[in-house]
């Protein structure tokens, strides 16, 4: 299920029946030659998201669009933003995923270019203590045979 798509009504039993697993799909708007959309690594954050919730119900939180794409920022369309601004950001919405009852909140990548911003990100939780935990299970990672889980 959709985090965008719920009512204030509805929050309340998404969140049961989501048992409070929150997926963060976190693409990357830049070039991908010039036969694929700018927004690919998002469109494969949130399919990956959505093939994982076919097995397990959890909730979706809207794309992030903005990755680790430095190398492309000069091409046509590239949205590039600081890792220290996106570093603040993401932790203010995660504090807001928790605020409203989601403590268990699941990175899911679209942009190999991510992974190092997104391993130290994890690393940055753990210099306090937080009401939420944070997992980054690496989905460009997966090797062929597992796969066929998804």
């Amino acid at each position: 299920m959709f985090w965008e798509e719920q009512t204030v009504n509805s929050f309340d039993d998404s969140l049961e029946k989501t048992k409070g697993v929150c997926v963060f799909p976190i693409g990357c708007i830049e070039k991908h030659g010039n036969h694929l959309p700018l927004g690919t690594d998002v469109d494969t954050a949130r399919g990956i998201a959505a093939r994982a919730a076919k097995l397990e119900e959890v909730m979706i939180f809207p794309s992030w669009p903005l990755g680790m794409g430095r190398e492309g920022g000069h091409k046509a369309g590239t949205i590039s933003v600081s890792g220290q601004l996106q570093l603040q950001v993401m932790q203010e919405i995660f504090a807001e995923m928790s605020r409203n009852g989601y403590k268990k909140i699941v990175l899911c990548s679209g942009h190999g270019g991510n992974n190092d911003f997104l391993n130290f990100l994890t690393q940055t939780c753990l210099e306090k203590r937080l009401d939420y935990v944070l997992y980054y299970p690496q989905c460009l990672r997966i090797t062929p045979q597992q796969h066929q889980y998804l």
